[in-house]
């Protein structure tokens, strides 16, 4: 139950249909027949109703073609990125660990626990402060999970945070993906921290190393038993084992890795651009707006 099968008949062309039923035109008209809010859903005989502009066979044809390349495109865009960040965890498993190291670093490691090189607090509710035109913006479970894109604002700041702080996620559901991810503060003046997010401090340490040591650690992770809510204790994260080279090593890392992730977020707005100049030609081909030649 829920879905539709959809055939089509002689002067319909399969390819240029299936681009249709991605189109703005058609979103909007499901969207307004949609009912029910708990389970939204359309009927059968609202998807037999939809309304799509039919040209000639030939030129359905030719404009399902032009928008498959499009397609492609952006799919092999997605394989590139999907290969990027395949070759990134695998380098920062190598550099992390002290498994592949730069040529003129020779000095051991030191083994150290958090708690030993981190000053480590806590968020405070903010509940009371939140104003959808407040200057700063809170920092949640939510914020840290989608990189900063999704946030609250407050009027006030109960605990500021300042750049190179290190904040992470402390609770979460079975299996989560946000438990003991972290966020790399970038500016002063702007975050304020809430409950249940804990902050790092670090003075001798390079704060971008540290921010990928420390982001989902394997230490934090196997506090998730997959069955009840994860809530790290403060004397748990603390005791997390780290090995860690000198400042200079350190910096040469944080670098290498943070030139990865440039590489792949260049490649992403790549991606969604390529996606907006699709959607654009979607808009122009499927409503006769610009007509091609066969």
């Amino acid at each position: 139950t829920g879905f539709a099968l959809v055939k089509t008949k002689n002067e319909l062309d399969a390819q240029y249909l299936l681009q249709n039923l991605f189109s703005h035109s058609i979103a909007n008209q499901i969207e307004n027949l949609v009912v029910g809010s708990n389970y939204p859903a359309i009927s059968n005989s609202d998807v037999e109703n939809l309304i799509i502009p039919q040209p000639p066979l030939p030129e359905q044809q030719k404009i399902a073609a032009i928008l498959s390349k499009w397609d492609e495109l952006i799919e092999s865009q997605t394989q590139l990125i999907e290969a990027k960040e395949k070759q990134k965890t695998s380098l920062m498993q190598k550099l992390l660990t002290g498994e592949v190291r730069f040529p003129g670093f020779e000095e051991e490691w030191e083994e150290y626990t958090l708690g030993e090189i981190a000053e480590f607090s806590n968020g405070k509710a903010h509940e009371n402060i939140v104003d959808e035109n407040g200057p700063y913006k809170l920092i949640t479970s939510k914020f840290i999970s989608t990189d900063g894109k999704e946030f609250r604002r407050l009027n006030d700041r109960l605990t500021p945070l300042f750049k190179n702080d290190i904040v992470m996620v402390m609770s979460d559901v079975p299996n989560g993906k946000a438990i003991g991810k972290c966020y790399l503060v970038e500016k002063n003046d702007i975050y304020s921290l809430n409950q249940r997010i804990g902050r790092f401090k670090f003075k001798n340490h390079n704060p971008v190393f540290m921010y990928y040591m420390l982001n989902r650690n394997t230490h934090f992770l196997a506090f998730d038993s997959g069955v009840g809510q994860t809530n790290l204790r403060k004397d748990d994260i603390l005791e997390c084992p780290l090995f860690i080279p000198g400042y200079k090593e350190q910096e040469k890392i944080a670098k290498t890795i943070s030139a990865c992730d440039l590489e792949l977020q260049s490649l992403k707005n790549e991606l969604e651009a390529i996606k907006l100049q699709k959607k654009g030609l979607m808009q122009q081909l499927l409503t006769g707006k610009i007509r091609v030649n066969v």
